[in-house]
C-alpha cells in the first residue's frame, strides 16, 4: 500500500471530495466523499450535484479531523518541503495547513504500517480509521496519512572519497506528551514524558542524497536506534516562579507497576535495556537518582543493565572527554547489541542481514541536554564500526579525522538536540557547543545562559497554554466537562498585583528622567516610596508564585494544585508563603 503523493480537494456546499492526482491517465482513480451535513464518509461514492461555489485546491495529505465546540473541522496539508530521501522514499516536512469546517454552518490500521506511538495525528485520523474498521468494503488506508513530530536530517556525506547517505531521525511519542514542567515522569500505563526514539541511518551504494540521477546498484543500509524518556516514576516539579521549582517524588503504591509496565513495553519493542541515568547523585536531583535505582533493584530484571553516571560531577571542570566512561561501562553490551543491517539489490530484492538486539535508554532530568550529548557519543562509536565494516574506513580508523564529515556529524546531532529541546522546553538545547565543536566554549556557556533565561519565562508564564494545545491536538474532547475552568477566577487583588509593580517602575522611571527635579527632597521621597512599594510587591509575588504561573486548563496534571481556580481548596495568599505538600492522584 502506497499513500498518495498529492491530492485534489473539491469543496462545495454539500461535500468535500478528495481524489489523488495521477500523472498516468490509465490509473484508476479512487476518491473519498465527506458529506458536510452529516459528516458521513464514503469511499468512491458519487459526490452529488456540482455547485457553482465549488472550490478546488491541491493538498498533500489529510492530517485528520478535530471536533471543537463549534463543530467538526478537517485539517489538510497545503504546503510541504522535501528534506531528503532514504532508500527510495521521499521525506517531507510540513510547511503549511488549513483548517476547514466540515459542517456548512461552521458549527485495522496496520495497513498503514505506522507505529501508533509516533502517529501524532492518530486521534485526528480516527474518523477515517474507525470508518475503515467498521466497513470492510470501505478501506480508506490510502488516505490515512501518519504524521511524525520530531526531527529529520538527510545529508550526502563522504569519507575517504567514498560517498554515502547519512540520516538522523527522531520521533516524539504522542503518549504523555507535553511541556517541560507540566509533563513529568510516568503514567499508570507506563508511558513516560518526552519519550523520543532516535534512529541513525547510513545508506552505502546507489546514488547518495542530493544526486540528480539514481544508479540501480546493490545498496547496504545500516540503522541504529536509541531512546530517551523521563524517569519512569511518579514525580513532578511544581512551578512557583522560582528558578528551580520544588521537586516532589510521590510515594504512590502504583509506582512499581507503572515502572514495570514501562520497561515491559521497552523490552517488547527493543529487547534488553542498557539504561543510563545522568542525573546528579547529590543536591536536589539526588532523590530522583535514588528513586530510580530503588525501582531497578525492586524490578530485578536480568534484561535491564543500569548505570548511574553523574554527568555534572564526572564532566566538571570541562572534562567532557569523560563521557567515554559510558562507552567503557557498556563496551561488551554494545558489541553484543550490534545494529540493523540490510541489503537492497539492484533488482529490488531486500535482505535483512542483521538486527539490533537491544537498546540504550538514556535520561537526565529533562532528557534534553546531557542526554543528547551522551547519545551522540554512542552513535559516533556505532557509526565508526559500521563504516569500518563496509570498507569506507580502514580497521581501527575513525571518521573524526575527516575534515568534511566530522563537522557534518556534529552539526546534525546538535540540530537534533535543539529541535527535541524546543518542543519540550521552549528553547534550543544546552551544551550544544560541545556537540558542535567537541569542546566547551565561553560563547556556548553564554548561549546556555540565554536559553536558561528564556526557558524560565516560557515554563512559568507561557507553557500552560502550550500544554493545552498539545492536549487538544492529541485528543482532548472539548465536549467532555473539563476539570479546570477556562475563566481566570483568581481574586482581583492577585490579578492587580503585577499592574501595581508596573506602576512602581513607571513612577521611578518618570522621576529619573526629569533632571530639573532630580535632587529635590520631595522627588527623593517619591522615588523611595515607590521603590519600597515595588519591593513589597515583589516579595508578595514570590511568596505566592503559584498564583502567577500559567497553568494548563484542560487536562489535570495528576496532582492537586492548591489554587482556588483549580481545586476546591481555598488558599488565601499570605506574604511569606507556605510549603505545599502535594499528593499524586490515581484516577
Amino acid at each position: 500500500m502506497v499513500l498518495h503523493n498529492s491530492l485534489r480537494l473539491y469543496s462545495s456546499q454539500d461535500t468535500f471530495v478528495i481524489e489523488p492526482v495521477y500523472n498516468d491517465p490509465s490509473v484508476v482513480t479512487e476518491n473519498v466523499v465527506i458529506h458536510r451535513a452529516t459528516g458521513e464518509v464514503r469511499l468512491n461514492a458519487p459526490a452529488g450535484r456540482i455547485s457553482p461555489d465549488e472550490e478546488v485546491m491541491t493538498i498533500y495529505g489529510i492530517m485528520g479531523f478535530i471536533r471543537l465546540l463549534a463543530g467538526e473541522y478537517m485539517v489538510v496539508i497545503t504546503d510541504r518541503t522535501r528534506v531528503g530521501r532514504i532508500v527510495d522514499h521521499d521525506i517531507f516536512k510540513l510547511k503549511d495547513y488549513k483548517i476547514l469546517p466540515v459542517a456548512r454552518n461552521n458549527l485495522a490500521l496496520s495497513d498503514t504500517q505506522a507505529d501508533e506511538r509516533f502517529f501524532w495525528n492518530y486521534r485526528l485520523q480516527s474518523k477515517f480509521i474507525e470508518h475503515t474498521r467498521r466497513n470492510k468494503d470501505q478501506d480508506l488506508s490510502n488516505f490515512i496519512l501518519p504524521v511524525v513530530n520530531g526531527f529529520v536530517e538527510i545529508k550526502a556525506a563522504e569519507v575517504n572519497k567514498k560517498p554515502f547517505t547519512f540520516a538522523l531521525v527522531s520521533r516524539r511519542s504522542r503518549h504523555r506528551a507535553g511541556t517541560r514542567y507540566f509533563s513529568r515522569g510516568v503514567d499508570q500505563q507506563g508511558n513516560v514524558s518526552n519519550f523520543n526514539e532516535t534512529e541513525q541511518i547510513v545508506v552505502v551504494g546507489g546514488s547518495p542524497q542530493g544526486a540528480t540521477n539514481f544508479v540501480p546498484t546493490t545498496r547496504t543500509v545500516f540503522s541504529h536506534v536509541q531512546t530517551r524518556g523521563s524517569i519512569p516514576i511518579f514525580w513532578a516539579q511544581i512551578n512557583n516562579i522560582k528558578y528551580t521549582p520544588k521537586l516532589q517524588v510521590f510515594d504512590d503504591p502504583e509506582t512499581e507497576n507503572a515502572f514495570r509496565r514501562h520497561f515491559e513495553a521497552q523490552k517488547k519493542c527493543y529487547g534488553p535495556q542498557l539504561v543510563v541515568n545522568l542525573v546528579n547523585k547529590k543536591g536536589y536531583e539526588g532523590p530522583m537518582g535514588a528513586a530510580f535505582s530503588k525501582q531497578i533493584d525492586v524490578l530485578n530484571d536480568p534484561q535491564i543493565k543500569y548505570y548511574h553516571f553523574d554527568f555534572h560531577h564526572e564532566c566538571s571542570k570541562m572534562r567532557w572527554n569523560r563521557v567515554s566512561l559510558v562507552l567503557d561501562y557498556f563496551h561488551h553490551d554494545l558489541i553484543a547489541q550490534r545494529y540493523y543491517k540490510a541489503e537492497l539489490g539492484a533488482d529490488g530484492s531486500f535482505r535483512v542481514l542483521q538486527r539490533q538486539a537491544s537498546v540504550m535508554r538514556t535520561n537526565c532530568m529533562d532528557c534534553l541536554d546531557r542526554t543528547n550529548v551522551v547519545q551522540s557519543v554512542v552513535s559516533r562509536w556505532v557509526l565508526n564500526r559500521q563504516l569500518q565494516e563496509v570498507g569506507i574506513l580502514a580497521p581501527n580508523e575513525l571518521f573524526e579525522t575527516s575534515e568534511q564529515f566530522e563537522p557534518l556529524f556534529r552539526t546534525v546531532w546538535a540540530d537534533n538536540a535543539d529541535v527535541v529541546s524546543c518542543a519540550y522546553s521552549g528553547t534550543g538545547a544546552l551544551k550544544t557547543d560541545f556537540t558542535r565543536t567537541g569542546r566547551r566554549t565561553k560563547a556556548g556557556a553564554f548561549q546556555d545562559f540565554q536559553n536558561s533565561a528564556v526557558r524560565y519565562v516560557k515554563n512559568n508564564f507561557m507553557d500552560g497554554s502550550r500544554q493545552d494545545a498539545y492536549d487538544l491536538f492529541l485528543g482532548y474532547d472539548v465536549h467532555e466537562a473539563g476539570s479546570f475552568p477556562l475563566a481566570d477566577t483568581r481574586p482581583v487583588l492577585l490579578k492587580m498585583i503585577p499592574l501595581v509593580l508596573f506602576v512602581c517602575f513607571a513612577m521611578v522611571t518618570i522621576s529619573l528622567i526629569l533632571p530639573e527635579t532630580l535632587f529635590s527632597t520631595s522627588v527623593a521621597f517619591f522615588i523611595v516610596f515607590w521603590i519600597a512599594v515595588a519591593v513589597y510587591v515583589i516579595r508578595f509575588i514570590l511568596a505566592n508564585g503559584m498564583f502567577y504561573v500559567n497553568w494548563p486548563r484542560l487536562v489535570p496534571l495528576g496532582y492537586d494544585i492548591p489554587l482556588s481556580q483549580y481545586s476546591k481548596v481555598q488558599v488565601e495568599p499570605k506574604l511569606g508563603g507556605a510549603e505545599v505538600e502535594l499528593g499524586w492522584k490515581n484516577e
